[in-house]
C-alpha cells in the first residue's frame, strides 16, 4: 500500500484532497519554525508564542489525519500489520539517517535503547503513531461515547502531567525531575492516542458531512482563542518561556476544525507531491537546523528560512529515492 505512511495516508486508488495536502506542507513548515526558534533574534516574545502555542497545532493535525485514514484503511479490509510495518520501516530508516546524532545523545547502550524506544527528537512521532494506531485498533469496536471518554481522560491526564512539571508542583523531588522530561507527557498515550482516535472517530461518524462550514469556522476561532487565552494565563502566572508546552486546552477543538475545513474543501488532485514534500520537510529539516549554524549562520530566523530552502532543494532526491526503495515517506 503505497500511501500508508505517516504523511501519505491516502491510497493510490483514491482521489487526493489538494487542500489537505497543501495544509500538510504549511504545517510541516511551522514545525521547522518551532524547532528552529524562528524570530527569536527579532522578537523573542512573538517567537515564544509561535513556538509553544500557535505552531503546536501541527503535530496534532497530523495525528488526526492519520487516524482518519486509518479508519478508511480498515474499512477497505486493509491489514493493521501491513500499516504498522510500513511505519516501523520508516522509523528504522530515519533512525539510521540520524544514527550519528542518536549515538551522541545516547551515550551508551542503555541510553541508545531508551532513545530508540522514545524516538530521537522529531522521530518520536513515528513510534507514537504506531502505538496509537495499535491502541485504536484494539478499541475500534468501542461505542463513540466510550471512545470519546477515553480520549478525554488520556488528554486531560497528559495536560495535568505536563503542567505539573512546568509549574514544578513537586519541586525538590525525584518526581519533579521526571516530569521535566518531554517524553513523560509527549507520547503515544497522552498525545498520540487522543488525537489519532479523534481522526478515527471523525471518519467513522463522517462528521464533515453533517456539520456546516460556518460552524467549523466558529469552532476554529474558539479553539485558537483558547490557545491565545492559555498563553496569556501562563504569561500572567509567570511560566518560564523555556518550559516546553505540547498539549494545550484549545488544541483538540482547533485542530479538529482545521482538519475538517480542509476535508470539506474537496479540491481534487491525482498527485501526491505535496504530501511527499511535507514528509521531506518534516523528516529532513533537523539535519539543516543542526548544521547550518556551523556554516556561519547565527540568526535563528535565517537558519529556519535556509533550512526550508534546503529541504525544497533535496526534496526531489528524497522523493526519487523513495520511489525506488519505499522506505522514506
Amino acid at each position: 500500500m503505497r500511501d500508508s505512511g505517516a504523511f501519505c495516508p491516502n491510497t493510490p486508488d483514491m482521489t487526493r484532497n489538494a487542500t489537505l495536502d497543501a495544509l500538510k506542507v504549511v504545517l510541516a513548515a511551522t514545525i521547522v519554525g518551532l524547532h528552529g526558534h524562528v524570530l527569536l533574534d527579532v522578537a523573542p516574545g512573538t517567537s515564544h508564542f509561535l513556538e509553544n502555542y500557535l505552531f503546536r497545532l501541527a503535530v496534532p493535525v497530523f495525528f488526526i489525519i492519520n487516524g482518519y485514514y486509518f479508519f478508511q484503511m480498515l474499512e477497505r479490509r486493509g491489514s493493521w500489520a501491513t500499516w504498522g510495518s510500513r511505519i516501523a520501516i520508516f522509523y528504522l530508516t530515519w533512525s539510521l539517517v540520524y544514527s550519528y546524532y542518536i549515538w551522541q545523545q545516547a551515550k551508551g547502550p542503555l541510553g541508545l535503547l531508551s532513545t530508540m524506544v522514545v524516538g530521537y527528537w522529531h522521530l518520536w512521532y513515528l513510534p507514537a503513531t504506531l502505538l496509537a494506531g495499535g491502541v485504536v485498533y484494539l478499541l475500534r469496536r468501542w461505542s463513540t461515547p466510550w471512545l470519546l471518554a477515553a480520549i478525554a481522560l488520556a488528554y486531560l491526564a497528559g495536560l495535568c502531567v505536563q503542567y505539573a512539571g512546568n509549574y514544578h508542583l513537586f519541586e525538590g523531588t525525584r518526581l519533579d525531575a521526571l516530569l521535566q522530561k518531554d517524553s513523560v507527557h509527549r507520547n503515544f498515550a497522552f498525545f498520540g492516542f487522543p488525537m489519532f482516535a479523534i481522526g478515527f472517530l471523525l471518519a467513522r461518524t463522517q462528521l464533515e458531512q453533517r456539520v456546516s462550514r460556518g460552524t467549523l469556522v466558529l469552532a476554529l476561532a474558539l479553539g485558537l482563542a483558547g490557545v491565545v487565552a492559555e498563553y496569556l494565563v501562563n504569561q500572567q502566572l509567570g511560566l518560564a518561556p523555556t518550559q516546553s508546552i505540547d498539549l494545550l486546552v484549545g488544541l483538540p477543538l482547533a485542530c479538529t476544525a482545521m482538519f475538517l475545513l480542509a476535508v470539506q474543501a474537496r479540491t481534487h488532485s491525482s498527485s501526491a507531491r505535496l504530501t511527499e514534500l511535507s514528509a521531506v520537510i518534516f523528516f529532513v529539516h533537523p539535519l539543516f537546523l543542526k548544521n547550518l549554524p556551523r556554516a556561519g549562520l547565527d540568526s535563528p530566523t535565517m537558519v529556519v528560512l535556509a533550512s526550508l530552502a534546503c529541504c525544497l532543494l533535496v526534496a526531489p532526491l528524497v522523493i526519487r529515492l523513495n520511489q525506488r526503495w519505499r522506505v522514506f515517506i
